[in-house]
């Protein structure tokens, strides 16, 4: 075996694991408990929370022309001495938070 072989099989091999890696990073899906994790860290910083919950299915979510698969939850928490809800769509493969909106008590 010459060392260009050896280095030629090297190369393929990283290059082959960097494109798998890749490409199944594009297709993760986070998990319910997850997300629902994720919101309630950028909700945190507008109050304490006093309760919360998530939807376990995905759905079909249409936004400017984009197609999401998200889940659906909301975030109870109190402020001025009310109960505030507030539901949320967030984005199954990031969390991120593509709706919101108050819910009247």
């Amino acid at each position: 075996m010459n060392w260009r072989s050896f280095l030629a099989g090297v190369v393929i091999g990283a290059a082959t694991a960097y494109m798998t890696t890749e490409a199944a990073a594009k297709n993760h899906i986070l998990s319910s408990d997850h997300v629902l994790n994720i919101v309630k860290k950028q909700f945190k910083s507008q109050g304490p929370i006093t309760g919360s919950w998530i939807h376990m299915q995905k759905e079909k979510y249409e936004l400017e022309n984009t197609t999401y698969n998200v889940y659906k939850g909301g975030i109870t928490s109190h402020k001025n001495q009310a109960k505030e809800i507030i539901e949320f769509i967030a984005d199954s493969k990031t969390g991120r938070i593509l709706d919101y909106y108050p819910i009247s008590v």
